[in-house]
């Protein structure tokens, strides 16, 4: 007799995805995230009159996805340079402004229940800065 699989107990609340920006790991609520894209630099359509840290926009599954540097949001590194392929988390409609927005991270690592975290950064949506939004000119 084949056994049902067994049902977790673990809510998308209890789940993050940990990513690594330099030598910094970032925690993100699986409950704030909308799927993680690969995709390639020259995708970006630069913005260069906005802040830094939104290094772009660029085209996905029929939608524009503002492409946000982590590490420049996060103050981890004022260095923009970017390998030729990228990964971004794509947020999702529970993170209200901010959602269908893109953050850049170097590098997808594991799944973690919550009480798993240990010395991981965990992601807060005030972590972006309001200034990145608005043109410099």
């Amino acid at each position: 007799m084949i056994s049902p699989p067994l049902k977790s107990s673990l809510t998308l609340q209890d789940r993050y995805f940990i990513a690594s920006a330099n030598s910094t790991e970032i925690a993100f609520s699986a409950e704030l995230v909308r799927d993680i894209i690969a995709f390639e630099r020259r995708q970006i359509l630069v913005l260069p009159t906005y802040d830094s840290a939104l290094l772009g926009i660029f085209y996905y599954q029929n939608e524009i996805v503002p492409a946000v540097c982590t590490k420049s949001a996060l103050n981890i590194a004022k260095n923009n340079l970017l390998p030729s392929n990228l990964i971004a988390i794509r947020l999702n409609e529970s993170a209200g402004k901010l959602a269908n927005i893109g953050l850049v991270v170097d590098r997808m690592k594991k799944s973690l229940a919550a009480d798993e975290l240990s010395s991981e950064y965990q992601f807060k949506l005030e972590d972006i800065p309001e200034k990145i939004w608005q043109p410099q000119y």
